[in-house]
């Protein structure tokens, strides 16, 4: 009888450190900042040569400008966008140091001079928000915009999917441009 329950044991403990608790957020750093390079790499290659390494948009931003997609964003995207949000920078900041050539983290004289209505420079400073990745790994959404004076800028909130162990960019839940 003792044995049985001794195997028992053995069986669920293994069983219990074996696999990994499906719960566990896989926004660790290493998978959230490998993302957040290739995001601001395509991002330096379409033009984007200043970074804010402070500003995040609200996670209410998020979900309301998310909540009116069609179709909206499934369960387990919805609750990536209950996550608080932050700074790619602030979550990776080893980032600052490896930027892509010819890009560079704004200063604050330029981002006081995006946040002026009216004026016009040729000032533009681009955003990108930490990856939120879903517990199992398989799905991230990241949010990045462009912020410029007055009334320009640009953003987008994006599904990413993991295949064969890359990420590869989905759906667009939504876009604006002003």
């Amino acid at each position: 009888m003792k044995t049985s329950i001794l195997k028992r044991l053995i069986v669920v403990a293994t069983a219990l450190t074996a696999a990994p608790a499906i719960s566990a957020p896989k926004n660790d750093g290493a998978e959230v900042c490998t993302l957040g390079a290739r995001i601001l790499a395509e991002q330096a290659r379409a033009g984007v040569k200043i970074f804010d390494s402070e500003g995040a948009s609200s996670a209410e931003f998020l979900q309301d400008a998310a909540g009116r997609s069609k179709p909206p964003p499934s369960q387990a995207e919805w609750k990536l966008l209950q996550r608080p949000t932050e700074n790619l920078f602030t979550r990776c900041p080893q980032l600052m140091k490896r930027l892509p050539e010819g890009v560079r983290m704004a200063t604050p004289e330029e981002m006081a001079a995006v946040e002026k209505l009216g004026q016009y420079n040729l000032i533009s400073v681009g955003f990108i928000h930490a990856p939120l990745i879903t517990p199992d790994g398989r799905t991230a959404l990241v949010f990045e915009s462009m912020r410029c004076p007055g009334l320009c800028g640009n953003g987008s909130l994006t599904a990413y999917h993991r295949a064969k162990g890359s990420w590869v960019k989905g759906r667009v839940f939504f876009r604006f441009m002003s």
